[in-house]
């Protein structure tokens, strides 16, 4: 639930939960199932923004201009490159974390920092 959280903190608002004594793939797909068609059609994450909820956030794509030139000369060294992308996704992260104070999240949200430095986030 914090992964959705945090990838699409302004589309997640609310959850619907179902306990099962021992899931497995078959009982969950029939579940997502039984939801979809209870929705009456394919809800947003299920269709081409799937890799949005489901997979780390790519920061490289919050690039500004300044940094995609940076980025891209040829005269940078890998070190320099790697702390860039993670001065971007710590930009990218302080944003994500502002949204969800402002929506009253309390709870502690913390970043895998080692895949800072390849542009990504996702939660330790």
């Amino acid at each position: 639930m914090k992964q959705h959280l945090v990838r699409q903190p302004n589309s997640c608002y609310w959850l619907k939960a179902q306990t099962t004594e021992r899931p497995n793939r078959t009982i969950l797909e029939g579940i997502k199932t039984a939801w979809i068609n209870e929705n009456g059609s394919l809800p947003i994450g299920n269709d081409i923004a799937e890799a949005k909820w489901n997979q780390p956030i790519d920061a490289k794509q919050e690039m500004t201009e300044a940094e995609a030139i940076q980025y891209h000369d040829p005269l940078i060294d890998e070190v320099a490159k790697e702390k860039l992308l993670k001065n971007i996704s710590r930009r990218v992260e302080a944003n994500i974390l502002e949204i969800l104070k402002t929506r009253g999240l309390e709870e502690n949200i913390r970043f895998n920092p080692k895949l800072k430095t390849s542009g990504l986030l996702d939660l330790k």
